[in-house]
């Protein structure tokens, strides 16, 4: 992956701070796979993405397609709660993202900033 990732565990919740450059879908479903992954090994639903210094190249083409991933899906059906702070030049592809997503009963909600989301994810 371009993307780099520090994993933090805070009480009741995973933080995933990325960095770099998301450059393709088959990038974006490893990402995905691996927040799926971590928040199983930790038994938790919630997770806080600061993505403010992560730049996505995808388009929604992308997105959709990545959207129809069984990962994606297992994530809906478990009631992931998803907070995803994006940097600004994303906020676009991350809306997107949050549309598809939430088609996909999967709760993700776009920030732009830490205290918004975090208050959101842990009310």
């Amino acid at each position: 992956m371009t993307i780099q990732t520090k994993t933090t565990f805070r009480d009741g919740y995973i933080r995933i701070t990325t960095t770099g450059t998301m450059v393709s879908r088959e990038e974006a479903q490893a990402y995905g796979d691996f927040i799926f992954d971590l928040a199983q090994q930790r038994g938790t639903k919630l997770i806080l993405l600061d993505e403010r210094g992560m730049v996505d190249e995808e388009d929604a083409l992308d997105a959709y397609e990545v959207s129809e991933s069984e990962t994606l899906a297992e994530m809906g059906m478990a009631g992931f709660r998803i907070a995803l702070v994006s940097a600004p030049a994303n906020l676009a592809i991350n809306r997107t993202w949050e549309t598809i997503m939430q088609n996909r009963s999967i709760n993700l909600r776009v920030f732009s900033d830490m205290e918004s989301a975090t208050d959101w994810l842990t009310s």
